[in-house]
């Protein structure tokens, strides 16, 4: 039972991923296999970056190009990052002003995560709160995406 939860968690050694986090311009570039990166057609390089989550498997990012916002899960048990889902930035942004219904529900009882509603479409998407202390989560995805 052990060794199929361990499997289950980790992967067997023949599938197995591990692998480092990839850096920030590594995250960036991920943006590139996403079905809708055609859409896109910018320099991921230019892109800007906010890391949402962070543990010691799996980190989350917020990529913003000029024209889309991608959600990128960066998990260790996988061979590569994945893009989990991406928005037009005027879906996100309109004439200066944030119009996506971004709602902070909070940490957990523990404190070391939180979840945050990006609209009705992409819910429950945890964020780590030692990230995030100088000023809540939601703000600081505001202010991102004003960038």
């Amino acid at each position: 039972m052990a060794i199929l939860l361990s499997k289950a968690l980790f992967g067997d050694e023949e599938g197995a991923a591990m692998r480092d986090f990839l850096q920030p311009e590594g995250i960036k570039q991920s943006v590139r296999s996403s079905k809708n990166y055609r859409l896109d057609g910018t320099d991921p390089d230019q892109a800007a970056l906010l890391l949402l989550f962070d543990t010691r498997m799996q980190r989350t990012w917020l990529v913003k190009t000029t024209k889309r916002l991608y959600c990128v899960l960066d998990d260790l048990r996988e061979r590569e990052p994945n893009v989990n889902w991406s928005m037009p930035v005027q879906s996100a942004v309109e004439n200066g002003t944030v119009t996506l219904d971004i709602r902070n529900r909070g940490p957990s009882d523990t404190g070391k995560s939180g979840l945050i509603d990006f609209g009705v479409n992409h819910r429950d998407w945890l964020y780590s709160p030692r990230l995030f202390t100088v000023r809540p989560v939601d703000e600081e995805i505001r202010d991102f995406l004003m960038k």
